[in-house]
């Protein structure tokens, strides 16, 4: 089988979009099993692939602080709290 994910941006004014891929190797045998030498494939876009390195790097980065506020020596600046207070609080 193989699997093919769009990648446009959202909203390019193609309606309908593209047809769906046509699966490769499918044998007509119950279950939907492939024919014999054939493999599935899946194809994920570049967008897919930089969210999964964010979502490392933000595991990373929790961790990091995780580790700093146990050990006590996670510090932020009094006027960097209050700063953002009041941001949040002006929005």
């Amino acid at each position: 089988m193989r699997l093919q994910l769009d990648s446009s941006p959202i909203g390019t004014g193609n309606v309908g979009g593209t047809a769906p891929a046509e699966p490769t190797g499918h044998s007509a045998r119950s279950g939907g099993a492939s024919a014999p030498g054939t493999q599935d494939s899946s194809s994920v876009s570049g967008i897919s692939s930089l969210l999964n390195d964010l979502s490392t790097q933000r595991a990373a980065r929790i961790q990091q602080l995780t580790g700093l506020v146990q050990s006590g020596s996670y510090n932020v600046s009094s006027t960097a709290i209050s700063h953002s207070l009041v941001g949040q609080a002006i929005r």
